[in-house]
């Protein structure tokens, strides 16, 4: 059970996106893994009614932009989401950003999922599930820190139209 003295806050700025928002940008350390995760916070998110995403990173498609899966538009959608909420007053929301590759499956396993998928057909979890065994997720939620109480979780977006 991850307890308030698991997480510490390292540094924390506003920061203007290109979505049109300022957020607060949090860099955070779970102490026990010595794990670095980020939240963006927009508005005052307190109560029962806050909009959270939980959010791995995807350096293929975030970076690369690579059409192989649709992460880029859902962290994008996340903020402009959180972004409309602060504006209207609706106590916005966080994004919680791990740095785990692939819901922590690691780059080249991910990678190597992507090809087992384009060659068999294969899903999402089927590709990773049988690239590395199992379909690991230990995503951090903090959330307890910023007062959290119920998570409403925020919709995720509809997929944007394949490439490729």
């Amino acid at each position: 059970m991850t307890t308030a003295s698991d997480v510490t806050l390292l540094s924390e700025a506003d920061i203007p996106f290109n979505t049109g928002d300022t957020l607060r940008f949090q860099c955070w350390l779970y102490e026990p893994l010595k794990q670095e995760f980020i939240v963006l916070q927009a508005g005052s998110p307190k109560g029962n009614d806050v909009h959270v995403r939980v959010h791995d990173a995807c350096l293929t498609s975030e970076v690369f932009g690579s059409c192989k899966c649709d992460c880029k538009h859902q962290l994008v959608s996340a903020q402009r989401h959180i972004g409309r909420r602060a504006r209207r007053g609706e106590g916005g929301g966080i994004i919680v950003y791990t740095f785990q590759e692939g819901r922590n499956i690691g780059l080249a396993n991910k990678i190597a999922a992507y090809d087992l998928q384009q060659r068999l057909g294969l899903d999402t979890v089927r590709h990773k599930t049988r690239v590395v065994g199992s379909y690991p997720s230990s995503r951090l939620v903090c959330t307890h820190r910023c007062s959290i109480e119920p998570i409403a979780t925020a919709p995720t977006p509809p997929k944007p139209a394949q490439t490729h």
